[in-house]
């Protein structure tokens, strides 16, 4: 299992599909961290299979969304 995830999808990829994969496979710990890099006009999802997100912060146009299990 993995203490932290980074994410680095193509920008036009939703996420939701993504992150219900990594849950999925439970390759994280209940306090892992999973950090997704995204375009800043794609929304992060709220929640997406066992995650949920836990803040987000902006570089430009990128976005490091940061989700946690809910």
């Amino acid at each position: 299992t993995y203490d932290i995830v980074f994410l680095d999808p193509p920008y036009a990829m939703d996420l939701g599909p993504l992150l219900e994969q990594i849950g999925d496979a439970r390759i994280v710990k209940a306090d892992s961290l999973v950090i997704a890099e995204h375009f800043k006009k794609q929304p992060s999802p709220e929640r997406a299979g066992r995650f949920i997100l836990d803040r987000e912060k902006q570089y430009g146009d990128t976005v490091l969304a940061f989700y946690k299990l809910a």
